[in-house]
């Protein structure tokens, strides 16, 4: 029996592997675009109707996993910064943290805290240094991104979460539970970092199965 009967959607999980494979994980965050397009031309080229492209579609979707999934992996810390510190104690934080962004959040009761914005080294140099302010005198108000924040769920989709990055030019998203209460956040690096693994294993697991292992 060839393994085309053995797996019906092996073509397409092959084909969406080797998109996502095909990127080194230290440059997993520089080539995401590359990744999205990869993927796209390989489902556009093997797809011979609009049902079967769009059946494969939701098959890489459930096969990418869950935001709760990759934050299982790498951990639901995150690292925060109020509206009224300066821009001096922001930098200081992504600095001692070694990261590229933090997210403004106010209280929302019970310990909690609501995601209102972000700040990033983007930020800081596009609002900040080329205008001539000074960190110390700056406050995160002023220059954090905040219009159309966007957030995501738990149960949202590694693959949907790829294409809100993409589609809004944007490399981190909180994440939010029922109650819009932070809860962790996820960037680019993540996302694309999480299919690679998942997606490799699926493929040595399936491997294994064709050749008898199972």
């Amino acid at each position: 029996m060839s393994s085309g009967r053995l797996f019906p959607g092996v073509r397409s999980m092959r084909m969406l592997s080797s998109a996502v494979m095909s990127v080194p994980p230290s440059g997993a965050g520089r080539n995401l675009l590359a990744v999205q397009r990869n993927y796209q031309r390989l489902m556009t080229t093997s797809a011979s109707a609009g049902t079967q492209k769009a059946s494969t579609s939701a098959m890489a979707k459930q096969q990418s996993g869950t935001v709760q999934d990759l934050l299982k992996s790498k951990g639901s810390k995150f690292y925060k910064c109020r509206k009224d510190d300066t821009v001096f104690h922001a930098i200081e934080e992504m600095v001692r943290h070694n990261i590229g962004s933090l997210v403004i959040v106010e209280p929302s009761g019970g310990g909690k805290y609501k995601p209102v914005g972000i700040i990033t080294e983007r930020d800081y140099m596009e609002k900040g240094i080329v205008l001539g302010r000074h960190a110390k005198d700056t406050l995160v108000q002023d220059i954090m991104s905040r219009k159309g924040l966007i957030s995501v769920n738990p149960d949202a989709q590694l693959f949907d979460c790829m294409e809100l990055m993409t589609q809004n030019h944007i490399r981190h998203i909180p994440v939010v539970d029922d109650s819009k209460s932070l809860i962790g956040m996820i960037s680019i690096g993540d996302v694309v970092r999480e299919m690679v693994t998942a997606h490799r294993k699926e493929m040595a697991e399936m491997s294994a199965y064709v050749a008898g292992g199972y």
